[in-house]
Parts: C-alpha cells; structure tokens; sequence
C-alpha cells in the first residue's frame, strides 16, 4: 500500500510516465570502423587542425576511413589486462595513394581508473608527414606532431562496462611542433585543434567476467544529463507520505481514544 502511495504521488508531482525514464544508453547501430584484438573497438570522424608559424594559414588533417589499425611490435595492442597497463589503438593512412603519398598516424592510448571503475582516453598523438623531397640523394621531409600530453583525468571516461559515445565533439587543443628531417630540431607552433564527430570507441572489453558481445557494449552518451526530477519527486512524495501516515496515526488514536471514553 506504501509502495503504491509513492508510485502514485512520484508520477503525479514529476509528471512523467512511470513506465519510461530518460534514457543513459542508445542502441548503437554503427559497424567498428577499427579493431584491436578482443580489447578495442572505434568508430570515428576526425579533423585535426594546424596553424602555420608566421601565417594564417592552417591544414586541416583528416582521417579517412580507409586508416588500418598498426598491429607491428608496440603499436595496436591490448597489453596485459591483468597488470591493468594502458591500452592502444594506432592508425596509419597515406594522404594520397601510391610512393608520393605522405605518412600519416595517430595514436589513442586508452587506460583504466580501477578505483572509480571507468576508462577513457589517457592521451592523443598525432604524426603527420606535410611535405617531402630529395636533395643530391639525401631525403628530406616536414612532419607536424600533436599531442594532448597525458590526461590525468581522463578525456571520454565511460564506467568499465559500457561503450561511449558522441555524436559531436566540440573541440580540444593540441600542442603542436614542426619538424624538418635530417635536422630534427621541432619548432614549437600554435596549438592546434581536433574536432570529432560520430564518435563511439569500447576499449578494455578483454577485462569483463563474461564476454562482450561482437559489437560495441551498452553506449554511454556524452549528451546525457542525470534527470533530477525524479530524485526530488520522490523526496517530496516521501515527505507526502510520511505527513500522511502522521495525520492517519493522530486521527486514529483520536479516535480510539473516544471510544474508550464511549465504552467507559
């Protein structure tokens, strides 16, 4: 009877239907762009943007999604789940087919938080080849790298059972630096910014008890707001409640107390 009080007075005062609360999780309906092993999966677009030294020119990078996971030795990998090391996804892309296209990666280290049960992205590099050419046999080239620098509080973090999702990313800044091979010395540039869209990674999938499914895990989405409606409505309905059952309980002794009068 309680139990059916609150029900009751909770979709009464928050005026939302019982049957349906504001949904966490969205049906993820995307196949993986990119795998790592049974410990990553990613779907993403991504712009990189870099701003020229001495200029208002910038370069905007793209990864397409003909980008391949790098499996060789200390790339793509899923590490030693059991020691809770990081885990990497490192994809590879030429900015055009064929010998005269340029060399092109970025490297997304995801890494765990065991004492507050979530993940996320720990860090972001990019390696991009600009220009290159040759010079009496000798090659030369220009590569801007950027790079998040490690997150200590994580970017994109999700509990350890879930998936994330984005629909879009607005916007997060990169440090930048230029530099000219053989010489190898950087040159520090303005700070460049990456803009991701349909985002949704699952990283850490090889540290479940049981096993994941083939696709992305329950999705966490980075629109969601908590509702607090119904926190309160329950609190007022409880304070409804407990004013009511007082009421009944002084009535009902009034009440017994004259009949005892009566029976006197």
């Amino acid at each position: 009877m309680i139990y059916s009080s609150v029900l009751v007075l909770v979709c009464a005062i928050s005026m939302v239907s019982c049957t349906s609360t504001q949904q966490e999780i969205r049906e993820k309906v995307e196949v993986p762009q990119w795998k790592v092993g049974d410990c990553i999966l990613a779907h993403f677009s991504m712009n990189i943007t870099i701003h020229h030294k001495d200029s208002n020119d910038t370069t905007i990078i793209s990864i397409p999604e003909s980008a391949t996971v790098d499996i060789s030795t200390g790339k793509s990998t899923c590490r030693n789940i059991t020691a809770n090391e990081d885990q990497d996804l490192v994809l590879n892309w030429k900015s055009e087919p064929g010998l005269n296209g340029l060399n092109r990666e970025i490297h997304i280290k995801f890494r765990r938080n065991m004492t507050h049960n979530y993940y996320g992205v720990a860090q972001f590099v990019g390696t991009f080849m600009m220009k290159k050419w040759k010079v009496n046999g000798t090659d030369f080239n220009t590569t801007v790298k950027v790079d998040s620098l490690e997150v200590p509080a994580l970017l994109f973090h999700t509990p350890l059972d879930r998936s994330f999702t984005c629909s879009t990313w607005g916007s997060t800044k990169l440090k930048a630096t230029n530099t000219t091979l053989p010489s190898n010395l950087p040159i520090e540039l303005d700070d460049s910014e990456v803009h991701t869209s349909n985002l949704e990674f699952d990283a850490f999938r090889n540290g479940q008890k049981t096993p994941p499914p083939a696709g992305f895990r329950d999705a966490l989405d980075c629109e969601y707001q908590p509702n607090d409606i119904v926190p309160i409505a329950v609190g007022i309905a409880l304070a409804a409640l407990v004013i009511v059952v007082l009421i009944a309980y002084v009535v009902g002794r009034k009440r017994n107390r004259q009949r005892g009068y009566e029976s006197v």
